[in-house]
């Protein structure tokens, strides 16, 4: 069963920042982003869609392991999209 999250874009950043910070931050943990700053995909140990509607990011996790619990996988979404 997929799952949404939703983050505000933060004041005085871009989409594309944004993005360019978690492309960063994926290559670690083996985590490839394909798409632009509107909207993508992105595979490694979870999978799933990107989408940029004005000040609001919103990522639809489609596919994790059974065992790992998704307030990890949000955890580990926001810092990838926070540079950390």
């Amino acid at each position: 069963m997929a799952q949404t999250y939703t983050f505000p874009i933060p004041a005085g950043r871009s989409a594309a920042e944004l993005l360019e910070k978690a492309k960063v931050a994926g290559k670690s943990r083996r985590i490839a982003f394909t798409g632009d700053e509107k909207a993508g995909r992105f595979q490694g140990v979870a999978e799933g869609t990107y989408a940029v509607d004005g000040s609001q990011l919103t990522i639809v996790v489609d596919k994790k392991p059974a065992f790992v619990p998704w307030m990890m996988i949000e955890n580990a979404l926001k810092g990838l999209f926070s540079g950390g």
